[in-house]
């Protein structure tokens, strides 16, 4: 995949978090993601098994997520992002 499609990926899936609680959001997109991806959040580094795992437990523990998403950059085909997310709590 190209550097743009990268990019767009990336930014495409953080503001489809807003919109997570929709039936097949998930499924559509990690159908997007190479079972190769790999994530580094807060130095966690998370495979692509971990990082479904870990949108699953967004969407059954959160009523809405907002993200605002700062800056982006590519290079080869890591994307780095600066993003802040406001969650929204199921019970909260």
């Amino acid at each position: 995949m190209e550097v743009k499609g990268n990019k767009a990926l990336i930014k495409d899936t953080l503001l489809n978090l807003n919109s997570l609680q929709d039936s097949g959001v998930v499924e559509r997109m990690l159908k997007s993601f190479s079972k190769d991806y790999t994530q580094k959040s807060d130095d966690k580094r998370l495979c692509y098994e971990e990082f479904a795992k870990h949108l699953l437990v967004l969407k059954n523990i959160t009523t809405k997520l907002e993200v605002n998403i700062e800056a982006m950059a590519c290079d080869g085909d890591v994307v780095f992002t600066h993003h802040t997310v406001r969650v929204h709590k199921l019970n909260a």
